[in-house]
């Protein structure tokens, strides 16, 4: 903490009044926000609200964090926000202590952007963070302020302050740049902080790449540069703020706040841009005129109650749709990939598929991308995202800007999202028909016209995953998983068709599986020595009958894995089918048996086993 350092090198030029007790910073920081990440996030909202154009952000080295805390280094550990947006002299320095009214939205930068806050409680999120979050400021008189805030001292004399209704005050300090460069040597990243003040708190100079823009409707201006700036600091770091996942973080601002031109973040030295999906998409809707919605429908409050609003489409002055009976519209983009973008490295992150709704241009529910939506089916799921920008939502946002609460409006705006899925939905069902080729297709192009997508989507997933592959796959133990991946995946690019080269029936031991698929030589193999192979593939057409059943079986497997049904109950329904397969092996050696003494002692009559056989 700064504490009695700060004051010794600044001079007191006033103070402000706060009113905060423990039971308050409990609610509005270790209650309220769901991570420490989200808590964190809040220091960046507060940037974006200020009108800024350049945000830069400082963590910890992540061996401080991982190791002693830091404890035995000279300098302290800091987490850090800096940003060029309209900064706060003493009127604006007491606002910003004025919990549960926020006075942003009467500022004259509104007219830029709206911002995001409108609770005032965003800032006491640090509390989860850090014991001491101290502000620097320089505002348009070019004097630096400076406030420190003591979360201990607070809780400390919180007690009879609460009982006596009487605020804190806390000094106002004034610097200079001699004083706070003082101030900021003291912390590991405290010559980065100084030598972007002294450049100017400027946007990086690296040419940005253009950023797609998902969510679409009015566009954001860019702010005129400034000469003010803030510097938030965080220090005497509690364990939520020396664990914060900075890699998680990354993601979180990358998907959840505004990155263009008009507003760049950097962070730890990295100009975040935002993310992308590389995988190919198959169709891609701009939320108007093209989805061809005419009204919407969701469950309504009471039991089996079905609501349905009117919704109308239109091109200007920007493609949307608007709700019956609802003030603003709604637009953005919804997009169905051709494989997968759920799991996998994406997960370690965040997720990429589902609802984003974006209001006033932040992402509001990065943890809940159903939104309150259920049995959704998930092969559409896991290819499916909707990046969706409604800003008139945020009359119904909730304390904590993280959800929102339930009204007519919100269950209408569900049902829309709802539709939005549906639609991906029939498009998918539709390339699912139109992939399974007729039987003559079959006979002249032999297994290179399979619906063979959700196979190859398993193997790769499988050879990158850490758990391993699915249960119908087999890899020879000792096997390079890395080179195989990399064979693998070279083999089926340059020709999909050989996800399956063959399918050969091969000893291959009287335990072990009927039907397996090995990615080494893309081939379908069905296990010779199997009961249920030895008993019925009698013949030449009886074996590959057999060989044509197995394969199937192994797809309709795959097709499981693509549903989302894990490997754990795949391997309950590959034991099962295998034991039943079993069973009925041995009753066929058991009624030939019977079949034949009965045809010797009796003459012909129909058997068991002949019974079974000409069932199978």
């Amino acid at each position: 903490m700064l504490e009695n350092k700060v004051a010794n090198l600044g001079d007191v030029v006033g103070q402000i009044q706060v009113q905060i007790g423990p039971q308050l910073l409990e609610v509005f920081s270790e209650q309220l926000y769901s991570s420490p990440n989200k808590a964190f996030e809040e220091l960046v909202s507060n940037s974006w609200d200020a009108g800024a154009n350049a945000v830069y952000i400082g963590f910890p080295d992540d061996e401080i964090a991982a190791g002693d805390g830091g404890k035995n280094r000279t300098l302290e550990n800091a987490i850090w926000v800096l940003d060029d947006g309209v900064s706060m002299n003493d009127d604006g320095l007491q606002e910003l202590w004025t919990i549960a009214y926020s006075h942003k939205r009467k500022r004259p930068w509104i007219k830029q952007r709206t911002p995001i806050g409108k609770f005032g409680v965003g800032k006491l999120a640090t509390y989860l963070l850090a014991n001491s979050i101290v502000y620097f400021c320089k505002a348009s008189d070019g004097i630096i302020r400076c406030v420190e805030v003591d979360y201990a001292s607070l809780i400390a004399d919180s007690p009879e302050r609460l009982t006596s209704k009487q605020p804190t005050s806390l000094d106002v300090l004034t610097l200079t740049e001699r004083q706070m460069r003082e101030i900021l040597q003291r912390y590991e990243q405290g010559g980065k902080i100084l030598s972007l003040i002294t450049d100017g708190v400027t946007q990086p100079t690296q040419e940005q790449e253009r950023q797609e823009d998902e969510y679409g409707g009015e566009p954001l201006p860019t702010p005129e540069p400034s000469t003010t700036w803030t510097l938030v600091l965080l220090t005497s770091l509690k364990e939520p703020g020396l664990r914060l996942q900075t890699r998680r973080i990354r993601w979180m601002l990358r998907a959840s706040l505004p990155l263009s031109p008009v507003m760049t973040i950097t962070m730890n030295e990295e100009m975040l841009l935002s993310s992308k999906i590389d995988e190919q998409v198959d169709v891609d809707w701009q939320i108007g005129p093209e989805l061809e919605l005419n009204e919407v429908s969701v469950s309504g409050n009471r039991e089996r109650e079905v609501e349905t609003y009117a919704v109308t489409p239109g091109l200007t002055p920007f493609a949307h749709i608007c709700i019956e009976g609802i003030e603003g519209c709604t637009s953005g983009r919804v997009k169905l990939y051709g494989d997968k973008i759920s799991g996998g490295k994406s997960e370690l992150e965040g997720v990429s598929h589902g609802f984003f709704v974006n209001i006033l241009g932040r992402v509001i529910n990065l943890n809940e991308n159903y939104f309150g939506l259920k049995n959704l089916s998930h092969g559409v799921w896991s290819r499916f995202r909707a990046t969706v920008r409604a800003d008139w939502l945020d009359a119904h946002l909730s304390v904590d800007r993280e959800g929102l609460q339930e009204s007519p409006e919100v269950r209408a705006f569900r049902g829309l999202l709802l539709a939005f899925f549906n639609k991906a939905r029939l498009e998918y069902d539709e390339s699912i028909k139109a992939g399974m080729p007729n039987a003559g297709d079959i006979l002249t192009q032999h297994f290179g016209s399979l619906p063979l997508r959700p196979l190859r989507q398993a193997v790769s997933e499988g050879l990158k995953s850490k758990l391993g592959v699915a249960p119908y796959i087999t890899i020879p133990t000792g096997t390079d998983l890395a080179k195989l991946a990399v064979d693998w995946e070279t083999a089926v690019a340059a020709m999909p068709s050989r996800v399956v080269g063959d399918v050969i029936m091969e000893k291959r031991g009287q335990d072990a599986p009927l039907v397996t698929y090995s990615p080494g030589d893309q081939v379908v193999y069905v296990n010779e020595e199997h009961p249920f192979s030895r008993e019925h593939a009698t013949s030449r057409e009886l074996k590959q009958l057999l060989s044509y059943s197995a394969l199937a079986d192994l797809m309709m497997f795959a097709f499981m894995s693509d549903l989302g049904i894990g490997d754990a109950n795949i391997r309950q329904i590959l034991d099962y089918k295998d034991g039943t397969l079993r069973l009925l092996a041995k009753l066929r050696r058991r009624g030939c048996t019977a079949c034949g003494t009965a045809a010797r002692e009796q003459g012909p009559r129909e058997g068991l086993g002949e019974g079974i056989g000409r069932g199978i």
